[in-house]
């Protein structure tokens, strides 16, 4: 399932490790905002990491995006859609 994960996280050097965290299992499609294809475990290891990484006033977020809803995504602007190799679109 993918999941957008997104953080307001007030500390430079916890949002320096959250960022290298999340980019190791998904694709940064805006500063605080990732898009990462995850089974249930992966998600559950990325929560516990960031449990440890944040303070009690940071904000982390997690929404699914899952079935067809994925494939409805699109950006304006700058905005880039990024597809990842491990979703497969089937018509």
């Amino acid at each position: 399932m993918i999941w957008l994960i997104s953080f307001d996280i007030s500390d430079d050097k916890k949002r320096r490790r959250a960022v290298r965290l999340l980019e190791g299992y998904g694709h940064r499609s805006q500063y605080s905002v990732f898009e990462c294809l995850l089974h249930r475990k992966q998600l559950r290891q990325i929560q516990t990491k960031l449990g440890k990484i944040i303070d009690a006033d940071d904000k982390v977020l997690y929404y699914p995006i899952c079935g067809k809803d994925a494939l409805c995504r699109y950006a304006d602007g700058a905005g880039e859609v990024h597809w990842p190799a491990a979703l497969h679109v089937i018509d």
